[in-house]
């Protein structure tokens, strides 16, 4: 089963955050242009027509942000690059994470242990394409 990880550094934008017009809809543009950027830097085109269970984790050490309102805005940016259509998603699974509780004897990939170390807030992202996910 093909997986793929990525971090987006920044707290991500929430389809509920508060505020209206341009400033909010320009800030949300960016976080998902930050999200497709990430998954193009190693998610080789063109996507899979697989079955595909996303994982989202947000790390942070402010305010966090719900962890359901945080999903629309990450899907759609990785709709059309990491696969083909978001009906191929047959699971999501999202959690935030406090960076101040987690354990300094963890085992994290690569990646996710260089965040931790270095970025106040980030979400890393997971995809799993499985030929055995139902549509």
């Amino acid at each position: 089963m093909p997986e793929f990880e990525f971090v987006v550094v920044g707290q991500p934008t929430s389809i509920n955050t508060k505020g209206k017009g341009r400033p909010q809809k320009k800030k949300r543009d960016n976080w998902q242009d930050n999200v497709k950027n990430a998954a193009r830097k190693v998610i080789p085109p063109p996507a899979t027509l697989l079955p595909v269970e996303v994982s989202i984790s947000t790390y942070f050490t402010r305010q966090p942000v719900d962890v359901d309102n945080v999903l629309k805005d990450i899907m759609d940016a990785m709709n059309g690059v990491a696969y083909n259509d978001d009906k191929q998603v047959y699971k999501v699974t999202s959690e935030r994470i406090y960076l101040k509780t987690l354990d300094s004897h963890s085992v994290f990939s690569p990646l996710l242990g260089a965040h931790i170390a270095k970025s106040p807030e980030f979400v890393h992202i997971r995809l799993f394409w499985s030929e055995e996910g139902v549509l």
